[in-house]
């Protein structure tokens, strides 16, 4: 603990002056003077008003996002003006809507083709939704990763058509370099003043380490999207572990990581988070176990002084792929101090 010294000094009062002598009364009263041309300017210049601090945000991450199959068929019947028994016009998000609108920037894996353009691939894939753009901005989202092993299911025409319908539909995407196969900028976002970096990379055994360091210099904080390790798998690879620590030291602030369809655990590293895998958040298909009918929410929140504190929220699917608040956002806790590296399972 510091201390705080306060040194007090007195100071010597002047012995009072002898009284000057009375002047003698004027025979005759000045005139007054004249009316000034100019008003005085003021003895004591206006300072300049403070600057107001930064103010708080958040950023938030949710997992996989899937809208085929049964929830793709519900919302082309509400597109179609039907409305089918218990589905809200919010749907599928109809349970979760108002705390995702909360968040200042939401982040989440669109796994699906958003087109209906592009071959079906051999094994007749399904994972496709042509209303997902505006479904997703509509419940919230601000930036969505296409950097999966699903984007391309329809070839490459599907792919660059959906990228075409998230364009239109006004809803910002990421991690499309990194499927086609070149260089990938960083995607940049300000809120409160400060400038937000995101990478999302499909499997990477080799870190792109120049290009994070690059991206550094350009953000306040940088984030990492990974869609990594193996399915149903509930603790990550060591080579999952091996990259986050690279991606760390290279100047990544948080690591979050899909794929696994099931919640995985979450590790501090040299005082920064990673999170592993969220599980799955809208996933028709998806519900066949407990495991893969749970998700998480990572909440990032980013004090005025850049200090960064970490929450997750969990949700449950319906049987039709839809998520429904478990509980509300837990603080993550830090490891013991002087513990470089923890895993903390969030799972049940």
């Amino acid at each position: 603990l510091g201390l705080l010294a306060a040194v007090l000094a007195a100071a010597c009062e002047p012995a009072p002056a002898e009284p000057a002598p009375a002047s003698p009364p004027s025979a005759e009263p000045a005139p007054p003077s004249p009316p000034s041309a100019e008003p005085a300017a003021s003895t004591s210049a206006r300072a300049p008003a403070p600057e107001a601090p930064p103010a708080p945000f958040t950023v938030g991450f949710v997992g996989d996002v899937c809208l085929s199959l049964l929830v793709a068929h519900h919302l082309d019947a509400l597109r179609g003006g039907e409305t089918p028994e218990g589905i809200a016009r919010d749907y599928p998000f109809t349970h979760v809507g108002e705390e995702l609108r909360a968040v200042d920037l939401l982040v989440g894996n669109l796994e699906c083709v958003a087109s209906l353009a592009g071959e079906v691939d051999t094994w007749h894939n399904p994972f496709r939704c042509a209303a997902a753009p505006e479904v997703m901005r509509e419940a919230g989202f601000d930036l969505v990763s296409v950097a999966n092993n699903h984007t391309l299911d329809f070839g490459r025409a599907g792919f660059d058509a959906m990228i075409r319908r998230l364009d239109e539909a006004k809803l910002p995407h990421f991690g499309q370099e990194n499927m086609r196969g070149v260089p990938q900028p960083v995607t940049v976002r300000e809120v409160a003043g400060r400038r937000l970096g995101f990478l999302a990379y499909y499997v990477l055994p080799n870190p792109p380490l120049d290009a994070v360091r690059e991206a550094k210099g350009k953000v306040d904080l940088l984030f990492a999207f990974l869609h990594w390790g193996s399915e149903g798998e509930t603790a990550p690879l060591l080579l999952q572990r091996r990259l986050a620590r690279e991606l760390i030291d290279a100047g990544v602030d948080v690591v979050v990581g899909t794929h696994a369809h099931v919640p995985q655990p979450v590790e501090w590293y040299q005082g920064k988070v990673v999170a592993y895998g969220l599980g799955n958040f809208v996933f028709s298909g998806m519900t066949h176990t407990e495991r893969h009918r749970t998700g998480d929410m990572l909440l990032v929140d980013i004090a005025p002084d850049g200090g960064l504190a970490h929450r997750m929220a969990r949700i449950r699917l319906e049987p039709d792929g839809a998520p429904r608040w478990v509980h509300g956002p837990e603080p993550i806790a830090p490891p013991p101090e002087g513990t470089s590296a923890a895993l903390a399972s969030l799972s049940p």
